[in-house]
Formats: structure tokens, sequence, C-alpha cells
């Protein structure tokens, strides 16, 4: 037996507790889960290594593993470092990117944990307890799970209030959380299909199939569709390895064991293969929800198509691009750039996609094509090592962890390939192939096999005995342990620096402005570096400049802190921009705040506009940008329009024009937003109120009718149209272009809104009724539509008690309820 020391020991025992809070652990922040679990095995994986080196530098012994694996996964870090040090936002694909899963410091600790493994673990009885320990915390969440899926009681918002919903887990989506059960089922499998399983405690045969049949109840009531396909090739895989095994058991058993060597040519672990293989093609099949009573929310993403163009339009952007792609983490920016102009015309085309449709096809427009040639040949070489030593001939049949590690990899590869990665399952995929290729050697050790050649996995021992070589490698180990511990202080800076936000929000919940921005304040300072704290830093300075605005309306003196205050906001909005210059909401964060002073500080308006203007080079896509602009425009007339009242002759001839080229200017904002999207109801309300601020109500429904002969079916066209008559109290002609308009898409909730107040100003209740019932079944939520169907039942206008005191519907820079769409070919629902 080999000598220990107490760094080793620990070490260990915080891998353990990294495999048991795996499917179980998170932080109750602010900032959502992923970040606190990212933090927490942020601090014990460096933990683990800064104890494994200290174990290095104790016995000036290195002990680690030389493979294919690690050779593949060393050079996939390599490509992912240049993709990082060339992307459009280094510090963001390093560190600070949305998907958490995707970012480089993410892929470096998934590496050091799989590199870890090899150097800890050194007997299959280490391997064996920690898969154990992954499987029973992972049944405890899977029994969880279940119990509130079935019974909808939010078991975790008992304890977190934050946690909302009986969906709510530490993995993610239920889609997510469906693959990680069904990776957990595979290896599970694995074991309770080998011989040795009859050989374990009781206890332990228990555990183990209470917590393989709650992980196929849980995929069973998400019944996610891909979750199947994973399953479905694993119940193959593990087929054949029993059918490999009975090959092998029967010719090489003695003639006295042929006997039962045919016997188990197809026993009960054939039949259990068969029944899951059965089970998964049933389950694909059955595309709609088990259990009716169970409702999970629709999970979206690109379709492999709407990724895979991306990612050629990205290549289209220079050689660099082309092989190291827009850097880790930064899909988001190629979507807003490139995606298909189509989905503007469906529900989701306010949502921004940080991933595409998988983990790989992802990398494609991120890494470009070296980085995700690289990540297929970390796959490729894991998969030929694990299979090459799994059928090297032998005489006994592969053992419980060997085979159940080897189908849990299998799932992980399959899921990488088919859905997008997110914190835990890439955690647990360098988890599985660390531990696997540590089972392997270990076991290559305990048949005393000798022969090796480079497809195999083996341990390399380097013995430090010289004195200069034990004073080099000491400072070697001593430079990673102070890296090490950097990384854990800046990770409890993160925590630190969560609690202030959390902190910051209940003050504000509470209207204590100014202790909520000194805590936004303390938030960005111990964490500042990241640009999401100056974000809401400078959105909570905005909400204290609206505040000074409303107490100087009600004539205090504020002028001070007012001039303070935004000089604090346009300094906090710049280092944001500054630490992420290619983020569009940023520079619409830092156009709205111009926006918001341009009635009181003279050339805010070129600041306003200049900062949407490059929202929109960055998104150029997105008709709510354009809104923007338009609307940033109108403040600016109003505020020419009050100085007109105010100057001579002379000025208002020049205030006059400038008038007049600044709501024009506004207008075709506006026509550009309605051209993105032609259902787009705010552009539409907003170009009739230009309209009506340039005093152009006859010529705009003059130009909107000839607009109608050239594109009879376009939707736009016929709501605007309609809300121009409206407005001009052609009611007649009104209604005929929203029912126009309703034709084209019954869903079209605010032309349905609109002919439903035509419909009362003419006298017809009941069609006035039909009308918001219908509107309020697509908006459950909207209050405003239940008021107008509760006067109407009373016989009273349906904008009673609404206008006033409330702004006009026709004359609202919003509009009244919010839009359904379609689906689109490039969307895949999940």
């Amino acid at each position: 037996m080999e000598p220990q020391n107490s760094f080793e020991k620990i070490a260990k025992i915080v891998l353990y507790v990294v495999a048991g809070f795996l499917p179980l652990w998170f932080l109750p922040l602010p900032t959502g889960v992923e970040l606190g679990r990212e933090i927490t095995f942020s601090i014990l994986i460096i933990a683990a290594l800064v104890l494994w080196l200290l174990s290095v530098l104790t016995t000036g012994e290195l002990r680690f593993q030389i493979s294919p694996v690690l050779y593949a996964a060393g050079h996939f870090l390599a490509v992912m470092i240049i993709s990082t040090f060339l992307s459009v936002a280094p510090s963001v694909s390093a560190f600070l990117a949305d998907p958490v899963g995707e970012k480089l410091s993410t892929l470096i600790l998934g590496v050091f944990l799989m590199f870890l493994m090899g150097g800890l673990f050194k007997k299959q009885k280490e391997v064996g307890t920690l898969v154990f320990v992954l499987i029973f915390a992972g049944g405890v969440s899977a029994l969880v799970n279940l119990a509130q899926l079935l019974t909808q009681i939010p078991l975790y918002q008992k304890l977190f209030s934050f946690a909302q919903g009986a969906d709510f887990n530490a993995i993610g989506t239920q889609n997510g959380l469906a693959l990680f059960f069904a990776t957990l089922l595979a290896v599970a499998l694995g074991v309770i299909t080998s011989a040795s399983f009859k050989k374990w405690k009781g206890w332990v045969r228990t555990a183990l199939l209470v917590s393989i049949l709650a992980f196929l109840a849980n995929l069973v009531v998400i019944n996610f569709w891909t979750s199947w396909i994973v399953v479905l090739a694993v119940a193959v895989f593990l087929f054949g390895l029993i059918s490999k095994n009975a090959f092998r058991a029967r010719n090489t058993d003695s003639e006295a064991n042929h006997s039962e060597a045919r016997g188990r040519k197809f026993d009960w672990r054939s039949w259990i293969t068969l029944l899951l293989l059965t089970v998964s093609v049933v389950m694909l099949l059955v595309r709609s929800p088990i259990i009716k009573t169970v409702d999970l929310p629709t999970e979206v993403s690109p379709s492999l198509q709407g990724t895979l163009q991306i990612g050629l339009r990205v290549f289209k952007e220079g050689a660099r691009q082309l092989f190291f792609g827009s850097g880790p983490g930064t899909f988001g920016l190629d979507w807003g750039k490139y995606k298909d102009p189509s989905i503007n015309q469906t529900v989701f085309w306010s949502l921004r996609f940080n991933q595409g449709s998988s983990w790989l096809t992802t990398m494609v427009p991120t890494t470009g094509i070296l980085g995700a040639l690289a990540f297929l040949a970390f796959l490729l070489a894991c998969l030929f090592s694990f299979l090459k030593q799994l059928f090297l001939p032998q005489e006994k049949e592969e053992t419980a962890l060997s085979a159940g590690l080897f189908l849990g990899f299998v799932s992980l590869v399959l899921t990488s390939v088919l859905y997008p990665s997110n914190l835990s399952i890439v955690l647990l995929f360098f988890l599985v192939v660390g531990l696997i290729s540590a089972y392997l050697c270990t076991a290559k050790k305990e048949t005393a096999d000798e022969e090796s050649n480079f497809w195999e996995i083996m341990e390399k021992k380097i013995s430090f005995s010289s004195p200069w070589a034990v004073f080099l490698s000491s400072l070697f180990v001593i430079f990673f342990i102070a890296l090490g511990v950097t990384g854990l202080y800046l990770e409890t800076g993160k925590i630190r620096s969560a609690l202030a936000l959390q902190e910051g929000t209940t003050l504000l919940s509470a209207g204590k402005l100014d202790e909520a921005v000194a805590e936004f304040e303390n938030m960005a300072v111990l964490d500042a570096d990241n640009f999401r704290n100056y974000q809401l830093l400078v959105q909570v300075r905005m909400e204290k400049i609206k505040n000074l605005i409303q107490r100087a309306s009600a004539n205090e003196n504020v002028q001070q802190d007012f001039q303070s205050s935004i000089s604090q906001a346009i300094q906090d909005a710049q280092k944001a921009i500054q630490l992420y210059p290619v983020e569009p909401s940023l520079w619409r964060l830092q156009g709205s705040l111009y926006e918001l002073i341009i009635p009181f500080i003279q050339g805010s308006e070129r600041f306003a506009f200049s900062s949407y203007q490059q929202a929109v080079a960055l998104d150029p896509f997105n008709p709510s940008i354009w809104i923007d602009l338009g609307r940033a425009g109108l403040t600016y007339a109003d505020r020419l329009q009050s100085l007109k009242n105010q100057a001579t002759a002379a000025e208002k001839d020049q205030l006059d024009k400038l008038h007049t080229t600044v709501l024009q200017e506004t207008e075709k904002a506006f026509q550009k937003a309605a051209e993105i999207k032609q259902d787009y109801a705010p552009a539409h309300f907003l170009m009739a109120q230009t309209a009506l601020r340039l005093g152009n109500m006859q010529s705009a429904i003059r130009s909107t009718e000839n607009a109608k002969l050239a594109a009879p079916f376009d939707i736009g066209i016929a709501f605007q149209l309609g809300l121009l008559y409206y407005q001009n109290n052609n009611l007649n002609q009104a209604q005929a272009e929203f029912e126009r308009a309703l034709y084209l898409n019954p869903s079209y909730s605010n032309a349905r809104y609109f002919l439903g107040l035509v419909y009362d100003r003419k006298g017809n209740t009941k069609g006035a009724v039909e009308q918001f019932q219908q509107v309020l079944a697509l908006n459950p939520d909207n209050q405003e539509i239940k008021n107008i169907l509760a006067n109407l039942q009373k016989d009273k206008p349906a904008l009673a008690g609404i206008v006033p005191p409330g702004t006009p519907p026709e004359k609202r820079s919003t509009a009244p309820v919010e839009e359904k769409g379609k689906n689109s070919s490039n969307l895949r629902k999940k």
C-alpha cells in the first residue's frame, strides 16, 4: 500500500464533495443559480488543485496520467485560449460569457478536474466511491424533482424565496436536467448489469435500483425527445457490451462451465436492455406530455441549419473568424448581427439566443473551424482510447465501473452534439472522462500489464531527487499555488459582490435610493472587471435621476445632486462600454441615459443618437432599437417645440426648420422598425404620432393607402392605416382595416384591441365584448383589458375610468397589449 500525505487525502475528499454537490448544490444568490454553482465549483476545484500541488511539494514526487485523452484535451484547450485571445471581447470569452459552460475559465476548470482524477485516484475502490457518491446524490435530486413535478409544489421555494416554480432545479432547465439524469442512468445501468452486482451489500443494490427508477421516472415525466435519443443509444451500446461479454465467456470458459456460459448468452441483463430499447422507441414516438398536470415551460433554441448559417456568415468576416471564430461565449453577438430577418415575424423576435442548437454546433461560429475540429478530435480520442482498452483480450469481462462510466461518456458525447452546454453538463463531462481514465489506468496497474502503446492510458511518475530539481520544482509548484490562491480570492470577491447586489436590490424595492446606489457602487468595486455590475449601477442611477426630476417638478432644489448623479451615471456607462464595447445593450443603456436628460441638458441628444446608432450597427435586425432612436428624436423635437415658444421671430424660423428635420428623421427610424418587423405595433403607433406632429395626417393616410395598393397583404400597413383612420375619426374605414389585419393574422392583439374600441364607439357592445375577450385570452395578465370588459358588461364606455386620467391608446408610446407571433423554421422547440 502506497502512503498518502494529508494534503492528498483532503484533496480527494474535496473531489468527493464536488461529485456530491454536482446534482444538488446551488447558492441562494440573486444573480441566478448558474453563477452560484460556478463560484462553488471553482472554489472546490481550485482548492483540490492547490492541495494536490502541496502534496507534490511535500513528497517531491509528481504523478499524472499520459494518454491521447490528455494530449487531445491539451490541444483543445490551446485552441480555446487562442480563440479567446483573438475574440471580439477577450475578457467576456475568458471570464464573463453568459453561457457559463462555454467560456474559457469553465473549460479550464473542467480540464483541471479531469487531470486531478488521474493525479489523485490510484485505486479502483476510490474511483468507485466517487461514482456511487455521484449516482446517489443524483438519485436524491431526481426524487426531489419528481416530487415537485407530480405535486406541483415548489419544494425549493420553501427554503429559498427566489426558487420560483415547481420546475426549479440546480442543473438549469428541465431539459438539461433530463440529459443530466440520462447520463447518471447510463452509469448506473452499466453498474447493475455487471456480473459483480449481486456481490455488493444490500443497501448499495437497493440505493442503485431506487436511483435508476427515479432517473427513469423523471425522464418519462419530462419527456424530452433528445433525452430519449440518448437513452436509446446507451441501450444499444449496453446491449453490445452484454453480447460481447457473453461471446467472450462462451469462448474462454472451461468445458466444465460451458453450459453456464451458454446460459449467460441471453440472461436478465439482456432482457432489461431490450426493455429499455423498447421504452425509448415508444417515448420517441410519444411527443405529447405523459402526465397532463405537469406544465413545463417550452425551451427554444436555433435550429441546426440556423446555427450553421450564423457560422457561415461569421466565417465571411475574415481568416481569423474562419479559423478561430468570434470567440467563446459570443454567439449572442453573432445572432444579433446575422440572424434570419424572418424571425422578426415570430413571437421569438425579441429573444437573443446566446447558444446555438448544441454545444458542438455553437463552436462553429464562436471558435471557428479549428475549435470545432479540436473538440471533435478530443471526443474521438476519448472514444477510441476507451473502446480499445475495453475490448482488449482479457480473461474477464469489463468491470461494473468501466462499463458504467463508458456508457455515461457515450451519453455525454450525444448530449454535446444535440444540446447546448451548461456548467453542470460541462463539469459532468470532464468528471466522467477523468474517472474512466483513472479507472482504466488503475486497472492496467492492478493486472500488472507492462505492455503499452500510444493509445493506452498510463501513469507517469517524476521524482525530484537532485537539489536543482527540488529547487526548480518548488518554484514551479509555489507559483501555481499562488495562482490558485488568487483564484480563490477572486471567487470570494464574486460572492461579496453578489451579496451587495442582493442588499442593493432590497433597498431599491424599499424606495431607499441613496442607500441602494451605495450598495451597487460597492458591488462594482468588489468585481470591477464585470461589465454587468456597471450596467446595473447605471440603471439604478437612472432611477435616482428620474426621482430627482420628479422632486424638481415639485419646486425642490436638486440641481447639484442632479448634476452629480448624471456625471457619475455617464462615467459608469462609459466604463461598461469600455469593458464590452461590442455589446449592443450597453450602447442602448447609454442612449437611454442621454435620452433621459435631453429636455434638460443641451447637446445630450447628439450622444443619445450616436449611442443608439452604434447599437443599431451591432444589432441591425432588432426593431426596438430603431424605436429607441426614434423616441429620442421625439423627445428632442418636444424640446425644440418648447424652445420655439420662448424664442424671437428670427430664432423661431431656424428652430422650426430644425424641428421639422428632426421629425422627418424620426419618422424614418420608425419606418425602418416597421420594415424589420411588419406587425410591430410601437412603430406604427409612433409613426402616426410623428405624422400628427408634422401636421401631415392626410398626407400620412394617402401615403399609407398607396402602400396598401403596392402590398395588399402587408399586415403592418393594414394596422397602421386602421390606426390613422381611427385617429382621424374615420371609424368605418378603421373597422375595415383592422378586420383586414385580423384576417391576415387572427392573433394580432392590437388590431383586435382597436377593433373593439371601434365597435364600442359605434354602439356595437356585443362585438366589442367578443373582441376584448379574445384579446384577454391571448393576454390573460393584462389588467386594462379586464377593466375594459368590466366597463362593457356594465354598459359603460370601454375606456371609462381609464382615459382620462390615462393617455388615450392611440397616443401612447407603447402598444396596449403584447403581441403573439408564429413559429419559425430557424428555431427549434425542445
